[in-house]
């Protein structure tokens, strides 16, 4: 599989590493595979539910453990909750990535995204 670029970022499934600007990001490795799974399936709603089934099959977990995966992503590619730039949480139901894919590291962002100076200084 092919990395997956959305501004700064590469997702790199066959190496389990997200980078930014060629800069390796720690995540852990069920945070990996949320994100991974997100940039899959850019601006269609992911369900908790499938969420579950894809990142923890076979496991009896609660959807917290999702709440905890998407928290740490959002905090590893600075993006928020109230106001995000690539991940939306639509309520009582999942999340949908909103940041543009491209193959090539270009990203054209959700409209927010420059309504905030200064995203990385």
């Amino acid at each position: 599989m092919d990395p997956v670029y959305f501004g700064a970022f590469s997702v790199d499934p066959v190496n389990a590493r997200l980078q930014r600007d060629g800069t390796t990001i720690f995540l852990t490795p069920k945070a990996f595979s949320v994100l991974h799974h997100l940039v899959r399936h850019p601006q269609q709603l992911v369900t908790k539910k499938e969420l579950l089934e894809v990142v923890w099959p076979k496991r009896c977990v609660g959807e917290a453990v999702i709440k905890v995966c998407v928290r740490e992503i959002r905090k590893a590619i600075g993006d928020e909750a109230k106001s995000p730039h690539f991940i939306e949480t639509v309520h009582t139901r999942g999340y949908r990535f909103i940041g543009e894919i491209t193959g090539n590291g270009q990203f054209i962002p959700h409209p927010s995204y420059w309504k905030r100076s200064s995203r990385w200084s």
